[in-house]
Order: structure tokens, then C-alpha cells, then sequence
């Protein structure tokens, strides 16, 4: 569990990037945080999460510039039994190619 985390920065990687966690699997809740900043990367990214799988995000805030394959406020890729509750997202999202996912919360919800 990760609760009432605020980060502020940029990122910047390849594939599975976040603002706060890369790589969110198997019961990773993810309560009251926020991000403020920059995400940037060629696959999946995300404002606090860059690919989420039967995970939680709830209660958090972004407000960042994103930019990836599969971009989104939140997280750039979701599957297998994910929740978001009650998440905001602020500011500008942009896929780094004409194949890009984009999303104001989840760049590809594949559930």
C-alpha cells in the first residue's frame, strides 16, 4: 500500500514509466497521492502509474504533461481486474506516434 505520497519531478525512461511507481501488480493499492511534473517514455506511461495489473488507485491527483505510446492521467496501460476511484487528471497528454493510446485517465484499458 502507498499512501498520501506527493512527488513532484520529471521522468523520464523507456517502457512502464510513472510518476510515482513504473510497474503496479497484484494487490498494489495506491491511496491519496499525487504527481506534479512530467512523465515521459516510448511505452506505457502514466501520471502515477505506468502499467497497472489487479491493482487500486484511489483518491489521486496529477497534474503533469505526459507523453507515450500508451499515455493516460493515471496510468498508461491497465488490465486484469484494476480499479480507479475518484482520480483527477490536469494538464496535456500526447502519444509519441500515430499507433499512440491516448487517454485523459487510462491511455488502453485491456480488462
Amino acid at each position: 500500500t502507498i499512501m498520501n505520497l506527493n512527488v513532484v519531478g520529471d521522468v523520464i525512461a523507456d517502457d512502464c514509466v510513472g510518476g510515482i511507481i513504473g510497474y503496479a501488480s497484484y494487490s498494489v493499492n495506491i491511496t491519496g497521492c499525487t504527481f506534479q511534473g512530467s512523465v515521459k517514455g516510448t511505452g506505457d506511461v502514466g501520471g502515477i502509474v505506468g502499467m497497472c495489473c489487479y491493482s487500486r488507485l484511489e483518491n489521486c491527483f496529477v497534474s503533469a504533461d505526459i507523453k507515450g505510446g500508451a499515455a493516460g492521467g493515471m496510468t498508461g496501460f491497465t488490465s486484469l481486474g484494476n480499479t480507479i476511484i475518484q482520480c483527477c487528471f490536469w494538464g496535456d497528454i500526447c502519444g509519441n506516434s500515430s499507433n499512440s493510446y491516448v487517454g485523459g485517465i487510462v491511455g488502453i484499458c485491456n480488462d
